[in-house]
């Protein structure tokens, strides 16, 4: 790796977590998925079914919401598949103060 490249993810990653100690979550810490997605639902016989549960933990739950805000501007979500998301979930990670650090931590 270059000296340049390595000194920019090195600055990245203690700027990140500084921010990232400062953070105030908004809601209590429980039991996340690790990879919540559309595509980790699947249906058996008419229930639907979460699968792919290896980085499944404790921990805050703004995290498990990420991956579908982001699909909005990333992958093309249309952003009323994010508004029946977040509607469902009873919360829009969005709308959260410590979003764009942990968005920008995973774009």
């Amino acid at each position: 790796m270059a000296t340049g490249d390595r000194d920019f993810l090195q600055a990245r990653c203690a700027d990140l977590t500084a921010q990232f100690e400062h953070l105030e979550f908004a809601l209590p810490p429980g039991p996340i998925h690790g990879d919540a997605h559309t595509r980790n639902l699947h249906t058996d016989h008419g229930q639907v079914v979460l699968i792919d549960f290896e980085a499944a933990a404790v921990g805050s739950r703004e995290w498990d919401l990420l991956p579908t805000s982001i699909a909005v501007p990333q992958y093309g979500l249309p952003e009323e598949g994010y508004q029946e998301f977040a509607a469902a979930y009873g919360f829009d990670v969005r709308s959260w103060p410590g979003y764009p650090v942990l968005g920008r931590s995973v774009n």
